[in-house]
Parts: C-alpha cells; structure tokens; sequence
C-alpha cells in the first residue's frame, strides 16, 4: 500500500434547528473548512493540511452550524481565507497522491469549484460505498466522525464534525479494516 490522503469538508448550512432540512434554493454549500491528513502505508500520519474557508455567498454562519462543528463566525472572518487560496494549498499538499473521502466530499468540491470559477478538479474517490458493501458497516455507523466506533473507538463529541479529527476518525476504521488503497 502507498500513502494516500484521506480528506474532510465542513460547508454552510442554512439550517437553524435539528427540525428544519431543507435548504433554500439561494443557498450554496461553501466549504468553511477543509481537513486533509497524510498517511503513509503504516496508517501513521505524516502530514495534517487545516484551513478555514470564508465563505462569500453565506458569509455568516447560522447557529445549525457553528453549533454543530464548532467554527464560530470570529474564527471564520479572523482565520479564514478565500476558497481559492484555500484549494490552491489542498491541491500542493495533495500533489501525486492518491485520495479519499467517506461521502460526497468531491461533488462538494466541484460546487465549490463552480462556484469560484476555477477549473482545475482533483480526483476525490468515496469509499463509502466500500464500507457498506464490501465491508458491511451499517449505514449509522458510517458518518465521518462515527464511523471509528463501530471498530470499538468511543465517540468523542467535543470534535465531532472537525475536519481533521473526521480524517482521523475515518483513519482509525482503515487501520482496523488494514484497507488497502489500489
């Protein structure tokens, strides 16, 4: 096995309560935070990529959200920068390696990228579906931040829905499934 990338998006929600599902059609799915590790073939981290994202089409974030992973609107208008700096960094962190996602990550970045009117896609694979069918994990097992629980790991709810710590999470069931990423 080769190293690889396993990566993590947060993005705007114009939800405001648990009850409340859809979203309104003006509203885009801006990427607030990407998280990306590094691991080589021993499932050791080597290299962590965080970076907030400012998001401009929602710029202020609804409570749903900063409830749900933290980011407080201070963090995002002191710390973040715009998407295409933001993509420009994942793109030099990830160069010539092969990486994962455990959900819709890559059609969040295409969006993202329509949005910014960028062109240069990555190649995003959704291992989800792996761990569904090949590996029979149970659909509520398989959210990034749980998905380590169904392997014996507790849940720890202070990170849940942080970036980096769902790549960690999502980590911890590869090393326990010894994935291999062809």
């Amino acid at each position: 096995m080769k190293s690889f990338i396993i990566v993590d998006l947060e993005w705007t929600s114009g939800r405001d309560n648990s009850k409340k599902k859809i979203r309104e059609k003006w509203q885009k799915r801006e990427i607030i935070q990407i998280g990306a590790i590094k691991v080589n073939n021993k499932y050791k981290i080597i290299n962590k990529l965080n970076i907030l994202v400012k998001p401009k089409f929602n710029p202020i974030l609804s409570n749903y959200i900063k409830k749900l992973t933290n980011i407080t609107q201070n963090k995002i208008d002191k710390d973040g920068v715009d998407f295409n700096v933001a993509y420009k960094k994942f793109i030099n962190f990830s160069k010539n390696i092969k990486i994962i996602s455990n959900g819709n990550d890559d059609k969040i970045i295409n969006e993202n990228l329509k949005y910014n009117k960028l062109k240069k896609k990555i190649e995003v694979k959704d291992i989800r579906p792996l761990f569904l069918n090949k590996y029979k994990i149970p659909k509520k097992f398989c959210n990034s931040y749980l998905i380590h629980t169904f392997f014996g790991y507790s849940l720890n709810k202070n990170h849940s829905h942080d970036a980096v710590w769902d790549c960690k999470c999502i980590l911890k069931a590869l090393k326990s499934l010894r994935f291999e990423i062809n």
